[in-house]
């Protein structure tokens, strides 16, 4: 596996990359996984808040809906102002 994983670092596309590339990918997997992690996890939120799945479901999905709509506003606000 040793060979692979050198064998991957070194070819020219992702040498090239600068390590922010990778930070960011590496946090976007995580955001990802987190949102995968909660749909299993809904019916134990409705229980533990004594509310449906459709009332704990609407309050992710808002979530998700919020975050997408401010995304482009809070992207360019980091790229004006660091």
């Amino acid at each position: 596996m040793g060979r692979l994983q050198g064998a991957i670092r070194n070819t020219p596309m992702l040498r090239d990359l600068p390590r922010e590339v990778a930070v960011l990918s590496a946090v976007a997997f995580c955001v990802a996984l987190g949102f995968g992690i909660l749909a299993p996890a809904l019916p134990v939120f409705a229980r533990t808040f004594d509310v449906t799945a459709l009332q704990a479901s609407a309050v992710i999905s808002v979530f998700a809906l919020v975050r997408f709509v401010t995304s482009p506003l809070s992207g360019a606000m980091t790229d004006r102002w660091g």
